[in-house]
């Protein structure tokens, strides 16, 4: 009779895995996007001192990202996305130029933290959105 509820303990996590991303979508992902703006608490809109871009390369179970910030390279790893709209960015590495001016250093480093909060996407006319709470980082799709 035990056996049962493990039986049903396993169904379960099996079926939740019917939430795993499919070719087709991470098809959508792929190529370069462009940072257009980000809106700050559903309130402030920022737009990048300079080209931001983040590029999305990989398949499904190895879904990989570099860009370019305001100075810096940067990349990393997809860690999960699901149909459900939900994405996880492992932690972004990136080389360490230092910026001038120093505003440039500032909108980089909040663009990393923007992007590792991300836990939301939405693709849609080759527009891409990342979000977290009231934030969103607005991207257009270049190639």
């Amino acid at each position: 009779m035990k056996t049962i509820p493990y039986a049903l303990l396993i169904l379960f996590v099996f079926s939740s895995c019917d939430d795993n991303i499919n070719v087709d979508t991470i098809d959508r992902f792929l190529g370069t996007w462009e940072l257009k703006n980000v809106l700050i608490d559903g309130d402030a809109i920022s737009t990048p001192p300079s080209k931001i871009t983040i590029i999305f390369s990989g398949k499904v179970k190895n879904l990989v990202f570099s860009g370019q910030s305001t100075c810096n390279f940067y990349g990393g790893d997809v860690i999960n996305v699901t149909t459900k709209k939900d994405i996880l960015f492992s932690a972004i590495y990136s080389t360490e130029m230092a910026c001038s001016p120093d505003f440039l250093n500032i909108f980089e480093n909040d663009y990393y933290k923007w992007l590792t909060k991300a836990n939301q996407y939405s693709i849609e006319d080759n527009k891409l959105i990342l979000s977290f709470e009231k934030t969103y980082l607005n991207f257009e799709k270049v190639n």
